[in-house]
């Protein structure tokens, strides 16, 4: 999906000696294995940073094809988005100073804005749009509207969004979704049902886990074993230091005084074993 195949057999790196993968290939990487860990709610920060347009569409439609096909909650930020990217996405959530102007339909954001009055641009992308009516240098009002009855601060935005239909409706369908999750418990003993089964026989029922301690333990060392196992020149080479360091450090305690004629050099070596 992310036209990484060539990389199957290729280490990530990481360091200047193990150079591995590029950091966009790397970037996908990480991308593809958070798709799947297999989680019921996904949050992805700003994804498509390091990623080209044609990588970065991909991304947002497989995002698209996931949330459908699991129907698994999505929430994703992304700096400057395409309009293609951002026409995949159900809802937008635009944020001024902490404070939220709008939160509804990503096809009517754009319009909700205009009726405020703020001027419309059509050559501007919809993403760019709604991040610049909060922007006081970039935006621009409608001609003939007095600025003095648009909302511009961030508080009179937010009470502008809270008087709106899109705000009453986004509230109703929230109403209408916890009605419908109290009344239909199918899906939530279903899902309950599955994570304790997928949870192993060692581990506790009320544990948020679904593998012990122990299985946890030794995923990680198999893990960093690996890592370490890319490099194995630093990796052999510190050894042996720390072997040769070892040895050094031993044999200044040989024929040592047990008088307090030999209590310095003792001072010095342990000084030398804890640096």
């Amino acid at each position: 999906m992310y036209n990484i195949e060539h990389t199957k057999n290729t280490l990530l790196g990481g360091s200047a000696r193990v150079r591995g993968v590029s950091g966009g290939e790397r970037k996908r990487v990480s991308i593809a294995e958070m798709m799947i860990s297999r989680g019921s709610i996904c949050c992805w920060d700003n994804t498509t940073r390091g990623l080209d347009s044609s990588t970065a569409l991909d991304f947002a439609k497989s995002l698209r094809i996931i949330t459908d096909i699991y129907k698994m909650p999505t929430l994703v930020s992304l700096y400057q988005a395409s309009e293609s990217i951002y026409s995949l996405f159900d809802k937008v959530l635009v944020i001024d100073h902490g404070r939220q102007i709008y939160f509804g339909p990503a096809k009517e954001a754009r319009s909700y804005f205009e009726r405020l009055g703020f001027a419309p641009k059509p050559r501007q992308t919809t993403p760019d749009y709604l991040t610049g009516c909060t922007d006081p240098w970039e935006r621009d009002f409608v001609e003939g509207w007095d600025p003095a009855e648009i909302p511009q601060t961030p508080e009179a935005l937010e009470t502008a969004y809270k008087s709106s239909e899109t705000f009453a409706q986004m509230k109703a369908d929230k109403d209408a979704y916890k009605m419908q999750v109290q009344l239909d418990s199918t899906a939530r003993e279903q899902f309950r049902k599955a994570v304790l089964e997928d949870k192993h026989r060692f581990t506790g029922k009320k544990s948020v886990y679904s593998i012990p301690f122990h299985q946890q333990t030794a995923a990680l060392f198999k893990r960093q074993f690996q890592l370490k196992k890319q490099d194995w020149f630093t990796l052999a080479t510190s050894w042996c230091t720390t072997m040769i360091i070892a040895i050094l450090v031993g044999t200044l305690f040989f024929n040592l005084p047990e008088t307090s004629a030999g209590a310095f050099t003792r001072g010095q070596s342990q000084f030398f074993s804890i640096s």
